[in-house]
């Protein structure tokens, strides 16, 4: 896999697609209605480190992911609402209400496309869950106060905004080449993470209690998931460094993907009712 490490500043800035959450909300007072959007967080990340970003909300029925994302030189899977329970296999009590398996499998089938035209691909939070799901993985429905590393957050706003755990990167990985650590701090905002790893996938960080904070998809030309925001932490060069080697990668010329990878990927289309590229 790709480092990524040095942006080039030859050439057009690489062009990333980014995919929407959707959500009920309000503009200028009633009625609720259903809305796409992304935290301009994710984009500043972006552009700062040298791309130009793209916003894709869900697409219509019968719409080929492949046309979606030509043009296009990376992927951003953001964060958003639970994953579906068809999607993710945990109990559906467990699940949010504005969870939506529709957009679930829209965004797999965008993810897959993206991998199949070997496109880079950062995806965080429920963007990891995503790969994991996309990769035959499936999910732990609450974690939530099980530890001291992942307390009940959704509740308590300020502890949302505060809480910090430590993560420990596995050797060799490329996260920890792109942190040039053994571990640091990172924020924490979900109350879903992985419990079956997704074929494929390595870990590539975790926390202190066990539990998989990163991963890599390894025949991919770049492809690395994160449960922490690193978005939410500008001021922290080292996370910023993530999205630095993500658009370096974008920038590069497409290598090979190992045709393992697209065979392991391929073989769960059908599961996730999506057309394979």
């Amino acid at each position: 896999m790709s480092t990524g490490m040095v942006r080039t500043t030859e050439g057009p800035a690489p062009r990333v697609l980014m995919n929407t959450w959707r959500r009920k909300g309000q503009v200028f007072g009633p009625p609720i209605r259903d809305m796409y959007g992304a935290e301009v967080q994710y984009v500043h990340a972006v552009q700062r480190a040298g791309a130009r970003v793209l916003l894709s909300p869900q697409a219509s029925v019968g719409t080929d992911p492949r046309e979606v994302i030509q043009g296009m030189t990376g992927l951003v899977l953001i964060g958003g609402e639970d994953l579906a329970a068809p999607v993710s296999g945990v109990c559906p009590h467990t699940v949010g209400e504005n969870a939506s398996e529709s957009l679930d499998r829209w965004d797999i089938a965008l993810l897959r496309a993206a991998l199949s035209a070997e496109l880079p691909v950062l995806a965080i939070c429920r963007g990891l869950q995503l790969l994991n799901a996309a990769c035959g993985g499936t999910l732990h429905g609450d974690i939530a106060g099980r530890s001291p590393e992942h307390p009940p957050v959704a509740a308590d706003p300020e502890l949302a905004e505060t809480h910090r755990h430590g993560v420990t990167f596995t050797p060799g990985s490329l996260l920890a080449t792109v942190y040039g650590l053994s571990g640091k701090e990172v924020n924490s905002l979900h109350h879903q993470a992985i419990d079956r790893l997704g074929d494929g996938l390595d870990i590539a960080a975790r926390a202190s209690d066990g539990g998989i904070e990163a991963i890599e998809l390894v025949d991919a030309r770049w492809c690395v998931g994160v449960q922490w925001h690193p978005e939410l932490l500008p001021e922290d060069d080292r996370e910023q460094a993530l999205f630095r080697s993500f658009v370096s990668a974008c920038a590069e010329p497409g290598h090979a993907t190992h045709p393992t990878a697209r065979t392991n990927l391929e073989r769960d289309y059908r599961k996730f009712g999506v057309s394979g590229p």
